[in-house]
């Protein structure tokens, strides 16, 4: 009997549902193989095969890729078993499937394999929500995980593996939580009216030189006094308000221009 068991996480939720699908172990008598999948259809609904018998499902909860493995080896000889005391015969409307009485006991110890492994809370993966798991005001939420209205898709990701891997269990899943963070990342830009600082360098030569855009008046500032103070050079800086609406960012006004003189270079220059 063929092991068809990849290693991967039999975990699957689809859009708009509120539980994961049911996971079980297959035997395919036809193909002699068996696995661990789970249900793509809901749970009152099987394949034509296994409604005719032709393959075996048997409900497992979802287990941790250990556990999940020890079970597939337990069972390995009970599979070889229904295997070989498995007959059909096609009625010329549809499959007839008969089992021997060998093939029926190690059908019932599959079950009873199955059942046992499912109690096992320790062995079983924790499903967090992302929406339980995040559950908290939308500003304080993006100052613990460092998430603004500029922050790239990138990072929005890394965060998302980071707070599973911050889960309190081992292989726990974090379901959608890379759609709540980039959600949460357009309700900030949606809610906020923002002040953007864009520092320019005067240089001898004519012509600027634009260093990027900074939403924060804090940082921006400390960087027009460093590019001062290195280059000696005249920075001006432009302050000006603006909102995301749609995606798109909206000025309000012309911006503010404050300038900070040049000064000697330092020492370190």
């Amino acid at each position: 009997m063929k092991n068809e068991y990849s290693g991967k996480s039999l975990f699957c939720r689809y859009p708009g549902r509120r539980r994961h699908q049911s996971t079980h172990i297959y035997v395919d008598l036809d193909r002699r193989a068996f696995g661990a999948s789970y249900n793509p259809y809901d749970d009152s609904t099987v394949s034509e095969r296994v409604f005719d018998g032709r393959e075996v499902w048997t409900k497992i909860a979802l287990l941790k890729q250990a556990p999940l493995a020890a079970l597939l080896e337990k069972i390995a000889p009970l599979a070889e078993r229904m295997a070989d005391g498995y007959d059909r015969r096609w009625t010329g409307s549809r499959h007839v499937v008969s089992l021997s009485e060998d093939a029926k006991n190690a059908r019932e110890e599959i079950e009873e394999a199955c059942y046992a492994a499912s109690q096992r809370e320790q062995d079983i993966v924790s499903v967090y929500d992302a929406s339980d798991w995040f559950a908290m005001d939308d500003r304080e939420l993006s100052k613990i995980l460092g998430i603004g209205v500029f922050t790239p898709d990138e990072t929005i990701e890394e965060i998302a593996r980071e707070q599973e891997l911050a889960l309190p269990e081992s292989e726990a899943i974090l379901f959608d939580g890379e759609h709540a963070l980039y959600a949460l990342r357009e309700r900030l830009r949606e809610s906020s009216h923002l002040r953007f600082f864009s520092l320019s360098i005067s240089l001898d030569s004519p012509g600027w030189l634009h260093t990027a855009a900074c939403a924060d008046e804090e940082q921006s500032d400390e960087e027009a006094r460093h590019l001062r103070d290195i280059l000696g050079v005249t920075i001006e800086q432009s302050v000006f308000f603006g909102k995301f609406v749609r995606g798109s960012l909206v000025l309000f006004e012309e911006p503010t221009v404050y300038e900070f003189p040049a000064s000697q270079r330092s020492e370190s220059a």
